[in-house]
Parts: structure tokens; C-alpha cells; sequence
């Protein structure tokens, strides 16, 4: 748990968030080998995130998700699904520029259904970072606004800085 926390929560706010995944990838093994699923779920699901945050190329990013994204069903980590699989729609939409957006809300519910403030602000900054991609800006400030309101339950994450720097860039393209 310690690495864990390490990898997400503090190596990224003292050296580059690559840095991070050797990290992580300790703490998936030490996971994995001692039957520790929800902590080797949290280790992997900060790889992922942390690869597309230092720009690892979309298409390896996908298929480390997919995979992933395996490991989970197979060992029925329901919220670790949750999250990969909505990881899964968000490289789809920026690999494709799909322009489904739509389908990215059939995860709202199952998120608030987890009824965990961090998670729920995770959802919201990944969902806002293609929505402001694909010029959808008034839909992107909405759900940037109800990220905002959370935010806070996030302190540490590597996702933060993130909700802060596209709320800014929608503000600015709308307000310009």
C-alpha cells in the first residue's frame, strides 16, 4: 500500500510522473503475489492514467488498458473495471476522435454509485479532457463545474492539476 500511495500521490509532485511507474508496477506485483487485488488494482489503474498524463503513445496505452482491463473481470475487482473500462472509452474517443461523446455518460451512474467523492472527480476530469479535445466546450464547462464542486476529495491525485488545466483552457476558449 505504501509504494502504492508513493507512486500515485507523491513521486509525481517531486520528478516527472514517469518517474512513478516503476513505482506502480512494484506495488501491482506485490498485489498481485500476495492476493492483494484491490491494491494491484490501484497501482495499475495509476499506470494507465499516468502513461496518457506524460503522453505514452495512445495505441501501447490502449493495449496496457485492454489487458488490464482483462485482469480485472477475470478477478472480478468491480470498481477496478469500472474504471479501466471507462479508461477503455476515453483512449477510444481520443485514438478515433469519435465524436460519441455520448457514450462516455452511460458511466455517470455506476460511478456515483460508488459513492466516492475521488472517484467520482476522477470520472469528471476524464471526461472533460476529450470533451474540450473535441470542441464540445459548453458540455465540457458544465461537467467541469461539477468536478470543481469535488475536487477537494482529490488532494494528492495526479488528476488534479489536470482538472485545473483544462477548466482553464475550456474558460478561456469560451470567455475569449
Amino acid at each position: 500500500a505504501i509504494i502504492e500511495n508513493f507512486g500515485a500521490q507523491i513521486q509525481h509532485w517531486q520528478k516527472a510522473s514517469s518517474k512513478a511507474i516503476p513505482y506502480l508496477k512494484t506495488a501491482f506485483d506485490i498485489g498481485e503475489e500476495s492476493g492483494d487485488m484491490l491494491y494491484a488494482s490501484y497501482a495499475f489503474i495509476n499506470i494507465i492514467g499516468i502513461s496518457i498524463s506524460y503522453g505514452r503513445q495512445l495505441d501501447s496505452v490502449f493495449k496496457l488498458t485492454n489487458q488490464f482491463l482483462s485482469f480485472v473481470k477475470n478477478k472480478k475487482v468491480v470498481f477496478a473495471e469500472l474504471i479501466t473500462s471507462y479508461y477503455f472509452i476515453f483512449l477510444k474517443l481520443l485514438m478515433s476522435k469519435n465524436q460519441d461523446i455520448e457514450s462516455s455518460d452511460k458511466y455517470l451512474d455506476s460511478f456515483k454509485d460508488l459513492n466516492d467523492s475521488n472517484l467520482l472527480s476522477f470520472y469528471y476530469v476524464l471526461t472533460i479532457m476529450p470533451l474540450y479535445m473535441l470542441g464540445f466546450n459548453e458540455k465540457a464547462l458544465s461537467i467541469a463545474r461539477k468536478s470543481e464542486e469535488i475536487i477537494e476529495y482529490s488532494t494528492g491525485m495526479f488528476y488534479v492539476p489536470e482538472h485545473y488545466f483544462y477548466y482553464s483552457l475550456i474558460i478561456s476558449v469560451l470567455y475569449n
